[in-house]
């Protein structure tokens, strides 16, 4: 008789290539269907009514995969396995596929992007600067900072790295004789020292990495030992603190704590200086972050642990003209981040069980440096320039792999971007010999010329030979 008849869609998930029937002419209906419209849009879903009579059924059909939605690689894996867990998920797993069917597509792509498990990936790298940064300050106390001409250091620069003090007091400076150096025969034999250091790092997010800000502040000490005129041996402690947020929909936190400990050997003649490292690290991290989901807004809490493995070389030359100690340097450094599998909590069956994962770099630098020494009553001054290409030659496949809780269905890798990169570092220093004994080096240290990354750091040494 002309009348309009409303029939709302069902309120579960929908299954690719399902029929059903909406409506009959019986119970007073007379008449067969005139027409029908489906007033409901959803970007991934397809559906088709069709009339016989008086019998009105509806199919269902899959038409565009969640991977038309992926963010490039950072989401594809994910979508990948929703769009197979749409034909068999249940429970919660079903609810959210629901949800994100009757979305727009930026909801879907902003969900995709608050669940993937690619955002644990920023914390790996961050890991591996704070790395960078605390074994700079270990290998610090190789270095003489004025107090032993000689027994000089070239360090890792890389987010946050250390200046060079390689401090050789020539020309007309006067500094110490060599038989008054600490560590010369006769002299004292061990030398202490304390760096207190900070970085601000931040990375720009894009379409294939979440962009993040991280402060890193850190502690490292050291007790050397002079066997020999040449010869340096070591031990240093430390530890270093980061707060981490991400720059993505989720608006992720999180922070990493590691502590470690280093043995460090040295080795320099009256131009040539070398020095290796082996440091060891165990890391906590912790990780929270909203999931954007349509109707039922998660958080995701994570924590989980790992350790931290570097080996580190580095050296130089000192040539000296005019009152001025300048020359090459250069540093290599591999490190191994392996990081435990854990599970997200607070996010019901929608949390995800992150397998473990290692994550390599292999960071070397190659510049120069030059430095000069000033006599004053209060002691030497002793300001030096560094110049250093830096470069990143590893982290060029790294992936990160995960399931839901709440689907057995199969799992996802996560593809993470490439790290590999080359940048300028510029590094100044000062260092005050304050007496024979005991000297104080402060330096900042900034990187230049890294698309869509920058850091700054700093650092306060104070250092006593016995």
């Amino acid at each position: 008789d002309g009348a309009l008849i409303l029939v709302p869609e069902a309120g579960s998930l929908f299954r690719g290539g399902t029929s059903w029937t909406v409506l009959t002419a019986d119970g007073g209906i007379n008449g067969g269907f005139r027409s029908t419209s489906i007033l409901s849009s959803s970007p991934t879903l397809t559906f088709q009514s069709t009339q016989a009579g008086g019998v009105l059924s509806v199919s269902t059909y899959r038409s565009t995969p969640y991977t038309a939605f992926a963010l490039g690689e950072r989401t594809m894996g994910l979508a990948q396995l929703l769009t197979s867990a749409a034909g068999d998920a249940t429970g919660e797993m079903a609810e959210m596929l629901a949800g994100l069917d009757f979305s727009s597509e930026a909801e879907i792509s902003y969900a995709m992007e608050s669940l993937s498990a690619e955002s644990y990936g920023a914390f790996s790298q961050s890991a591996l600067e704070g790395g960078r940064a605390l074994t700079a300050a270990q290998r610090a106390g190789l270095r003489s900072g004025g107090v032993a001409p000689g027994r000089t250091y070239i360090g890792d620069l890389n987010q946050g790295g250390g200046t060079s003090n390689a401090l050789k007091n020539v020309g007309d400076s006067t500094g110490l004789a060599a038989d008054e150096a600490p560590g010369s025969a006769g002299s004292p034999e061990l030398t202490v020292f304390l760096e207190p250091f900070g970085m601000h790092a931040n990375q720009g997010s894009s379409g294939d990495r979440v962009g993040y800000d991280a402060m890193t502040w850190g502690l490292a000490a050291g007790f050397l030992y002079h066997p020999t005129e040449s010869w340096t041996l070591g031990i240093a402690p430390g530890f270093f603190s980061q707060s981490l947020q991400e720059d993505g929909p989720g608006d992720g936190e999180g922070s990493v704590v590691e502590w470690s400990i280093a043995a460090l050997i040295g080795y320099h003649t009256d131009d040539l200086y070398l020095d290796g490292m082996a440091r060891l690290g165990f890391d906590s991290f912790r990780s929270n972050k909203d999931l954007v989901l349509p109707g039922m807004p998660r958080t995701a809490d994570a924590r989980w642990n790992g350790t931290n493995l570097t080996f580190a070389v580095g050296g130089g030359y000192d040539f000296h003209a005019g009152g001025f100690t300048f020359g090459p340097v250069g540093s290599l450094a591999w490190s191994n981040l392996h990081e435990d599998s854990f599970e997200e909590k607070d996010a019901g069956l929608l949390g995800q069980h992150i397998r473990a994962r290692n994550s390599q770099s292999l960071n070397t630098e190659l510049g120069a440096r030059i430095t000069r020494t000033f006599e004053s009553e209060y002691g030497d001054i002793t300001p030096e320039l560094r110049m250093v290409w830096n470069a990143e030659w590893l982290d060029g496949g790294r992936s990160i792999t995960s399931s839901f809780i709440g689907y057995a269905g199969g799992e996802y890798s996560a593809q993470l971007a490439d790290q590999r990169y080359h940048s300028g570092l510029l590094d100044a220093g000062l260092t005050w010999a304050v007496t024979d004994r005991f000297s104080i080096v402060a330096r900042s240290s900034v990187e230049l010329f890294r698309p869509d990354h920058d850091s700054l750091s700093g650092s306060l040494r104070l250092q006593y030979t016995f």
